[in-house]
């Protein structure tokens, strides 16, 4: 008789317990590690925006060519600005289909001179600005003053002169008082584009700037009520403004500017101590 055969040798079990152990450690590595990536990305998106957004002030404004205007140009600067003037008096509508960049900025430069005249105590009056076109979009560039009241409130030094020096390329479109078309592709302050951070929160203005514009649209208090037409044709800009709206905003504009005089303070009678 042949012998039995012998029985396998045993396979000792295997214990599954610290795969699976090690598996779930792994997976929670890779999401520490994606947490931890995540936490610098958004972190780097932070300091770049905050940094951005500290540097935003500047010792020195910015410097802009004078304007070469032209005999025509200069002719075109003036008519406008009488026209404006004589609308706001005679409560009517002036219209003008045709401006150039160049008129457009000369125009601007004689309204912010004017109003350095007229308000010599106000600090925060632009020192220029100025607009043009970049392919199919606008363009525009300005330089403003910090006053000491807002550099306390951002925690800036005072006593020094500071200034914004920004720009942007948008789209806008206003009629009757009413945003549109508005969109912003660009915004650089100190010639430093916008960080990624500042995009996204210049979106979510726009949105907000609709909002508003759309509660206001048929209110006195909206500030885009004057504007019957801003709009972008060709290497021209249409304007039409409302006299009337125009100068019933600056007469609120100087109302609520006005320091109230300071109420008398009634005179207490005296009465006489003597009796008779």
């Amino acid at each position: 008789m042949s012998e039995p055969l012998a029985p396998p040798p045993l396979q000792p079990l295997q214990d599954s317990k610290p795969k699976k152990t090690s598996g779930c450690l792994k997976a929670l590595l890779i999401v520490v590690g994606a947490v931890v990536i995540c936490m610098i990305i958004v972190g780097t998106m932070v300091y770049r925006a905050v940094s951005w957004l500290t540097h935003a002030p500047q010792p020195t404004p910015a410097i802009y060519e004078p304007l070469k205007l032209s005999e025509g140009e200069q002719e075109d600067v003036n008519r406008i600005l009488v026209s404006i003037d004589q609308a706001k008096k005679k409560d009517s509508v002036v219209e003008e289909t045709s401006i150039t960049p160049e008129v457009f900025n000369g125009v601007i430069e004689k309204i912010l001179e004017g109003e350095r005249l007229k308000h010599p105590e106000k600090k925060d009056i632009p020192l220029a600005l100025r607009g043009g076109f970049t392919g199919n979009q606008m363009h525009l560039k300005f330089t403003a003053p910090i006053t000491d009241e807002q550099a306390k409130a951002q925690n800036l030094p005072t006593g020094t002169p500071l200034y914004v020096n920004a720009e942007a390329v948008f789209n806008i479109e206003i009629v009757e008082g009413e945003i549109k078309q508005l969109t912003v592709d660009r915004v650089a302050i100190g010639g430093k584009d916008a960080p990624f951070l500042w995009r996204l929160f210049t979106n979510q203005l726009i949105e907000m700037t609709r909002q508003e514009n759309q509660k206001l649209k048929k209110s006195p208090d909206n500030p885009l009520a004057a504007i019957k037409l801003l709009k972008r044709e060709g290497d021209r800009l249409h304007l039409i403004i409302d006299g009337k709206k125009l100068r019933e905003q600056e007469a609120r504009k100087n109302q609520d500017s006005a320091v109230p005089d300071p109420k008398p303070v009634p005179e207490v009678e005296k009465k006489s101590s003597t009796t008779f």
